[in-house]
């Protein structure tokens, strides 16, 4: 059952941003706008909002001490001047990284954020694909605590919680019911899944280069909005992304894309 405290219940009335009438799909910025700086870093999130995306999407993961970082790969290798897990190491040690060296000279000195680093800084100036991430295998209170964390922000309404383990979004809106989740998946086979299994959800999220326009079709007849993202690569076929017709579409580049769309799809 869904509390009866006062400060829950205020977010049952306003409509979720993310499922507003739109002429036009809703642009989503892969990472904050990762083609021009260090992905799921404040740069790229201020990047994104200064190239008019409709949203930004992060990543969320746990450190050692339980605090919620944004960080996509299970290890600091990749990006940061770090290495090994992110769950075993703290949040202090994790701040003594470089998160944007690696990308670009420009942006030494960056920090990894934390999610509340993220929504003091940007509020509700944007809105936010939460994606929480299946690193661990016993999650706890991994999604309670990132629910608390938008819900102290006011920033339910601007939120649309995704994932790649449906526990973590079945747990959310077992918390609250009125909150919005899209479960990310890879097709299996080409075979969309099941009508039971995409009642539990709000929306769907699948990768650009499994979204072929029949497939796309096939998810909308469930009457739920589709989320297509792209890979990391430098360039994107914008044209072919508007033409799957999905609702929302996670970018690397932003203005590019809004760019694309402003010519070919109405305001």
């Amino acid at each position: 059952m869904l509390s009866t405290n006062p400060i829950t219940l205020q977010y049952t009335i306003a409509m979720n941003n993310f499922f507003k009438h739109r002429t036009q799909p809703m642009i989503i910025a892969h990472r904050g706008a990762s083609a021009d700086a260090p992905e799921n870093t404040l740069s790229a999130f201020q990047e994104a909002i200064r190239q008019r995306a409709d949203a930004i999407e992060l990543d969320v993961q746990l450190t050692y001490d339980k605090k919620l970082i944004i960080m996509h790969n299970p290890t600091l290798n990749k990006t940061t001047t770090g290495s090994g897990q992110v769950a075993t190491k703290t949040l202090q040690e994790i701040k003594q990284l470089d998160a944007g060296i690696k990308f670009s000279k420009r942006f030494k000195g960056e920090k990894i954020p934390t999610l509340e680093e993220v929504f003091n800084t940007f509020g509700k100036q944007t809105n936010y694909v939460v994606e929480l991430k299946f690193y661990q295998f016993f999650p706890g209170s991994f999604a309670q605590q990132v629910y608390n964390t938008v819900l102290e922000h006011d920033l339910i309404n601007n939120t649309l919680f995704l994932s790649f383990d449906p526990r973590l979004l079945i747990q959310i809106k077992k918390i609250n019911p009125n909150v919005k989740i899209c479960w990310a998946f890879i097709p299996v086979f080409g075979w969309p899944p099941s009508k039971w299994t995409v009642n539990h959800f709000d929306a769907l999220a699948i990768a650009a280069r499994k979204a072929k326009k029949s497939y796309i079709e096939h998810l909308q007849a469930f009457n739920k909005p589709v989320n297509i993202w792209t890979g990391l690569g430098k360039s994107e076929d914008y044209v072919a992304e508007i033409n799957t017709q999905a609702e929302f579409i996670t970018t690397n580049h932003p203005a590019e894309l809004r760019q694309t769309l402003n010519k070919t799809t109405p305001n």
